[in-house]
């Protein structure tokens, strides 16, 4: 639609030349934000949210763990672009309690959509903090979600709230000890269900619908298995 500013000024105290004004949603995740946003041909990339954006929002910018966080913390998205090369944060998706000498198995967050046998490494920080193992492990990144084990091995219940750090997420070219068993869309009458993924032991061939249950089972039930410790 057209607007009745024609020109604003910039940082170098020149003029940027407005065409016209939208209305224009901005997803991030599950949460929709929106905005006016003034139309030109004069900027150097594809869109700059401003002030009245972040403060309508309760955006922060974080430069160390390079996100940008909506509504403290409710939704979150990489800052820059992420090389697959380069480690990230893995965060923990919600605020968990573990039990006393209990092992827990975890989602953690992660700015990469999907990545296959990727190595994490626990934040020795937090494992002093709280009290709590956290172990080294080989694991698949699916709709920015990895499962890790956290171990309580102490005689008092341990908090960790969301968002801790809980490490770092590097790829890696070692196998994951894990079959991925994509589901024929030919197998299921609902079409909703071809995009299913289901998993499977290694060991004994039973299958899971998640890797949380499929970890469960390794550690407390498969028999086969022959490096779990119980």
């Amino acid at each position: 639609m057209p607007c009745s500013l024609k020109e604003v000024h910039n940082a170098n105290s020149g003029f940027i030349s407005l065409l016209g004004i939208v209305k224009l949603t901005v997803q991030i995740h599950h949460l929709d934000t929106h905005i006016d946003a003034y139309i030109t041909r004069d900027l150097i990339c594809h869109m700059i949210l401003g002030r009245d954006w972040i403060q309508q929002n309760y955006v922060n910018v974080n430069f160390c763990t390079n996100r940008i966080y909506l509504y403290n913390g409710l939704a979150s998205t990489p800052l820059l672009p992420i090389s697959r090369n380069e480690p990230v944060i893995m965060s923990l998706s919600h605020s968990v309690v573990i039990p006393p000498f209990h092992q827990k198995f975890i989602y953690g967050y992660v700015p990469l959509k999907s990545l296959d046998d990727a190595l994490f490494t626990p934040n020795i920080a937090l494992q002093h903090a709280r009290m709590v193992l956290i172990l080294h492990s080989l694991l698949h990144i699916r709709d920015n979600r990895g499962v890790i084990s956290i171990i309580n091995n102490t005689c008092h219940s341990r908090y960790i709230p969301r968002n801790s750090p809980l490490g770092f997420i590097y790829s890696s070219t070692a196998t994951a000890g894990l079959n991925v068993i994509y589901a024929s869309p030919m197998n299921f009458s609902d079409s909703s269900s071809s995009s299913l993924s289901l998993l499977s032991c290694n060991y004994c061939g039973v299958r899971f619908s998640t890797e949380l249950t499929l970890y469960d089972h390794l550690f407390h039930c498969c028999t086969a298995c022959p490096s779990v410790t119980r």
